[in-house]
């Protein structure tokens, strides 16, 4: 995982266990002393139990004229994130889907790039586990909204939505999908190096952090 920072602190903290007890190298939380633990295959989660009941601010929704075009909410996406990401031939085209699709797809007709995928891919069954989660995640988190839930829950019901949408983008930056699209996969590719560059350049961007 790699280091992205938060209020000028990596969110990244290294620990180790001594039975049923947890030693980070730094406190996470000053002044948190109780924790409710998520633990389950592969994932610890640990939410503070004693700071502030409020949820966190949610920046407001984007909200596209037509649903169906999805051109006009990636335009908007990289509008809200602004000069948090690089600029690109991608991130500044009008029509940013589309040219997704394009770039892709040429890949995908280059011989010696199907080779090198497929046998990528096949080493790698981690790259199709995580895509598959990631669409699952998104599936089950994309009507949830925890302000419809009761007062007395909303608190809970907050955590879980942040959650949801916190494994998806983990799994875009830090995991397999990214380690994917950064590999020698893709070293024999043919006029797409400036469209793949910029892919790569825009979930490799630190702005993680400063979006929260």
């Amino acid at each position: 995982m790699s280091d992205h920072e938060y209020d000028g602190e990596s969110t990244t903290i290294s620990a180790t266990k001594d039975g049923v007890t947890l030693r980070f190298s730094r406190d996470p939380h000053p002044g948190t002393e109780s924790y409710l633990v998520v633990d389950a295959p592969g994932l610890l989660v640990l939410f503070p139990k004693d700071r502030d009941p409020q949820p966190p601010r949610v920046p407001p929704p984007i909200e596209p004229a037509d649903r169906s075009d999805h051109n006009d909410q990636l335009r908007q996406a990289f509008q809200a994130l602004g000069s948090r990401v690089p600029a690109s031939a991608w991130s500044c085209s009008s029509k940013p889907q589309s040219v997704l699709i394009a770039g892709f797809r040429t890949l995908e007709a280059q011989p010696l790039v199907q080779g090198d995928v497929a046998e990528y891919l096949a080493q790698n069954p981690s790259v199709a586990n995580a895509a598959q989660m990631l669409f699952t995640s998104l599936a089950m988190s994309a009507r949830a909204d925890w302000r419809s839930a009761p007062v007395e829950f909303r608190r809970v019901a907050a955590r879980g939505w942040f959650l949801g949408r916190w494994i998806p983008t983990f799994l875009i930056l830090d995991g397999p999908i990214l380690r994917f699209l950064t590999s020698s996969a893709f070293r024999r590719q043919q006029n797409s190096t400036e469209f793949l560059r910029a892919v790569r350049s825009f979930f490799q961007a630190r702005f993680l952090g400063s979006a929260n």
